[in-house]
């Protein structure tokens, strides 16, 4: 019969498609295994083009087999992955968000080593659409996807925003648009800080300050419930806690002067860790002109005004944590970007002294000094599973609440279904997770059980 042809297909759609990923995933490049599940998946798209022509049943057939692939324990990339296998354990579904999150990012980014024409860039994300379509668990996806847009965006490392907008309307229309209204409010902010730029200028001009300080200045200003959380407690973990030079304070000062004029009620807190600056550097060979970070700018700053300084003093300079220097200084005392010296050459310790290699002679007039903002760190993925866990916690508590306060008395099969139905596209709800839910809720004194009936549960107004 046509539902055990339909059947076959889809068996066989799974294990092709669970075996080739398997063995890209074992080569641990995101690049790799992605094309594969792209090649595989128009390969599958094809054959029920071509064979089936379209048909309803084997469409089914291959949504059905792409659920199960993209969304099976039995893809166990945590154990294939030695180095993270205690922590990607039983995480298999969001393992592959990250990884489909990180390949748009790479199409997405202009350094992301993935060139393609617009046409080709666009059939690309057409394709990861339909991948993201059969993800249980869109919403980890999305968070992983935010923290890169977020990292492509301010460090103006995008290669279309045209398609950035294109592939979150995809999402939008996949998912509806209070999924993706993060996703807008942070291209709409980057809109708005053009306009900052263009009316600090204005405000500078105005006030008769129209060359306070001696070079160009950009500054963009987010709204902080759209965009990740970068800013952390721990000075430890983050440069935005960074005492800034003297020179490089002053446009600050003015720019929040400016903000004060427009919103007194705003507060503004700068996020050092993701600006970038541009310097000339004059050596005895020539002169560069170098692409840093914020901190390392400000590192290069007080070597200019001081020949040779102790890490250990440049740290209470800064008032920076010793570690976040160490990550800022290996790529300037590195073999390749040899801006500065280090005495001794060896090792790393906050006694050590560093200075400017002015001998340097590069064969290159400009350099982009590698600072890793762009690199997923296992701190962030943490922090990313963390956030959707507490928004799906949130999401679960708001639905029970919604659908009991409507009902005022419900069973409980009734309530889990009801519930799973509001948020199935978001993410993949498990009945125990809505109970968890029920019993917190039950804890604050939103519900109560019904005492002769314990499946049922009422609505504390």
């Amino acid at each position: 019969t046509l539902a055990k042809i339909c059947a076959i297909v889809s068996r066989r759609i799974q294990d092709e498609g669970i075996d080739k990923l398997q063995k890209a995933y074992q080569q641990k490049d995101t690049k790799v295994f992605v094309e594969t599940l792209i090649a595989l998946y128009e390969h599958h798209e094809k054959i029920i083009s071509q064979c089936f022509k379209n048909h309803a049943d084997f469409s089914k057939a291959l949504k059905d087999g792409y659920s199960v692939i993209l969304n099976t324990p039995s893809i166990d990339l945590a154990q294939q992955n030695g180095g993270d296998s205690k922590q990607n354990h039983g995480k298999v579904t969001r393992s592959i968000c990250e990884l489909l999150a990180t390949y748009t990012d790479f199409l997405m980014r202009v350094d992301g080593g993935i060139k393609l024409l617009e046409n080709e860039l666009y059939h690309r994300l057409d394709k990861l659409v339909k991948l993201f379509a059969y993800i249980h668990d869109k919403d980890v996806f999305l968070e992983f996807y935010r923290k890169q847009l977020a990292k492509r965006l301010l460090t103006g490392k995008s290669a279309s925003e045209h398609a950035e907008q294109t592939f979150i309307s995809q999402l939008k229309l996949r998912c509806g648009a209070q999924f993706t209204s993060k996703l807008d409010g942070m291209i709409k902010d980057i809109g708005r800080s053009r306009d900052h730029e263009l009316n600090f200028s204005r405000f500078l001009s105005k006030h008769k300050k129209n060359k306070p300080f001696a070079y160009e200045f950009n500054c963009k200003v987010l709204t902080s419930g759209f965009w990740p959380s970068f800013h952390k407690n721990n000075a430890g973990d983050t440069a935005n806690n960074l005492l800034l030079p003297r020179s490089m304070k002053k446009v600050v000062d003015y720019f929040e002067s400016y903000f004060k004029s427009l919103h007194q009620k705003r507060l503004l807190t700068w996020i050092h860790d993701l600006g970038t600056v541009s310097i000339l550097a004059h050596f005895h060979a020539k002169s560069v002109v170098l692409e840093v970070s914020t901190l390392q700018a400000c590192m290069l700053l007080i070597l200019n005004q001081i020949g040779n300084i102790r890490i250990v003093d440049m740290t209470r300079m800064l008032g920076v944590d010793g570690n976040i220097i160490k990550k800022q200084l290996k790529p300037l005392c590195s073999k390749k970007y040899h801006v500065l010296n280090k005495s001794p050459l060896k090792g790393y310790d906050v006694k050590h002294s560093i200075a400017m290699n002015e001998a340097w002679n590069p064969p290159n007039k400009r350099y982009r000094i590698p600072t890793g903002v762009h690199r997923m760190t296992a701190a962030e993925r943490t922090e990313a599973e963390q956030q959707v866990f507490g928004d799906r916690r949130l999401m679960l508590e708001a639905a029970i609440v919604r659908i009991m306060k409507t009902r005022k008395s419900y069973k409980q099969s009734l309530l889990i279904a009801d519930v799973t139905q509001q948020l199935m596209h978001r993410f993949h709800v498990e009945p125990n997770m809505v109970k968890d839910r029920i019993t917190d809720l039950m804890d604050r004194e939103y519900l109560e059980r019904d005492v002769d009936d314990h499946h049922l549960y009422h609505y504390v107004a």
